[in-house]
């Protein structure tokens, strides 16, 4: 087992503090950088605590307090200081909405624990036991984190998570040198940061629904409408989709298209207080919808792959897995389904990697060219 004393944290309130913090990790080569936060009923996570370790010194950063964001925005985009988090996409949605920025650049050790051959999707305790044999409490997970004051449980939990995700950062990332894959970490980590800051344009929502592909064409204009509409006002008055209407409710509301409160209260999930706030809404998108032309109606979606298109697909995975295997990387992270899915559906784009999707190409490309280029299908 590990031995360490963590150090004690200082907890930074006030603008002047932060920005004497920040003078002095812009001097780091490497800070680690966790945030605790709430998000049951918003749609972006609201921010209770950011946690910074610099290999001396754990800081505590009050986001409810602090006014002045500006040195830490610095921190986080300076290209010479390397960010190390744990399953950071929602530490990233978080720092790019309430902080108007996209961190860069950053290092996740979960995903640098897949391509180090430690283990895939591993949360952060089981990979802190794995790596160091100390065995993190998992009391405060679920904390209130916007409480004032803090607990000192809370406070020793968020401490830990930055202290431990020092030597952890360390022994990956000697591990993934050593491998010749720190560029592919460094590659995923960036495209996930600008993917994340991208994110679904409101009226590209709808193909994200569950199920969407079973409708037909004006259903699906339905839908695409109903879920612009909620994404307007989800994000503006930030509440989570589901406090607006659910993905389930729109769904069905696509497929009977109600035209009146009467049949929308038949719904199941349709809540009361809903179906009076948005009730006339709805149904005004709904009769809207009814009234396009046919020419302005979204293009059905891709339905499940088709049982010689899933035939495919596992000929394609098996033979990157021969890739994989040696590499004791999982095939996932070589090759992720969705872009997989496309070759399986259009086999004939094997034979040219330069139009393969944008997720198959860099070092993805180099790796798996050889072995899908020359695989043929009998059509």
């Amino acid at each position: 087992m590990t031995e360490a004393i963590m150090p004690e944290y200082e907890w930074v309130a006030d603008n002047a503090s932060l920005a004497r913090c920040c003078k002095r990790w812009l001097k780091r080569q490497s800070l680690m950088i966790d945030t605790e936060f709430e998000r049951t009923q918003t749609f972006y996570p609201r921010p209770g605590l950011i946690q910074v370790y610099d290999g001396e010194q754990i800081t505590l950063i009050d986001p409810l307090k602090v006014t002045d964001m500006a040195p830490l925005r610095e921190v986080l985009t300076d290209p010479a200081v390397l960010k190390a988090v744990h399953s950071g996409s929602e530490d990233v949605e978080l720092f790019i909405h309430r902080l108007a920025i996209t961190p860069q650049p950053l290092f996740d050790t979960q995903i640098a624990a897949a391509y180090a051959g430690v283990g895939q999707g591993m949360g952060f305790q089981r990979l802190v036991e794995s790596l160091t044999g100390t065995v993190l409490s998992k009391e405060q997970t679920r904390s209130d984190w916007l409480q004032r004051p803090l607990s000192e449980a809370q406070c020793h939990y968020a401490s830990e998570d930055v202290f431990w995700l020092l030597p952890v950062f360390e022994e990956l990332y000697a591990k993934l040198q050593t491998l010749g894959r720190l560029r592919w970490l460094l590659d995923d980590t960036s495209e996930q940061v600008a993917q994340i800051a991208r994110g679904v344009a409101p009226q590209d929502y709808y193909a994200k629904v569950k199920m969407a592909w079973q409708l037909k064409p004006r259903e699906l204009a339905i839908l695409r409408d109903l879920c612009d509409w909620r994404e307007g006002i989800a994000r503006s008055q930030d509440l989570s989709r589901n406090m607006v209407m659910p993905d389930r409710v729109l769904f069905e509301v696509a497929k009977r298209k109600p035209f009146k409160l009467e049949q929308l209260m038949g719904i199941e999930g349709a809540r009361a207080h809903l179906v009076k706030r948005h009730g006339k809404t709805v149904l005004a998108i709904v009769e809207a919808v009814r009234a396009l032309p046919d020419e302005a109606l979204p293009p059905a979606l891709p339905k499940p792959l088709s049982k010689s298109a899933q035939q495919r697909l596992n000929t394609i995975r098996g033979r990157i897995d021969t890739v994989a295997e040696p590499l004791n990387v999982p095939v996932d992270m070589l090759a992720r389904k969705r872009d997989l899915e496309v070759l399986a559906r259009r086999p004939e784009l094997l034979a040219l990697p330069d139009k393969w999707p944008v997720g198959l190409q860099g070092w993805r490309g180099e790796l798996l060219s050889e072995c899908l280029s020359s695989l043929r299908f009998n059509e």
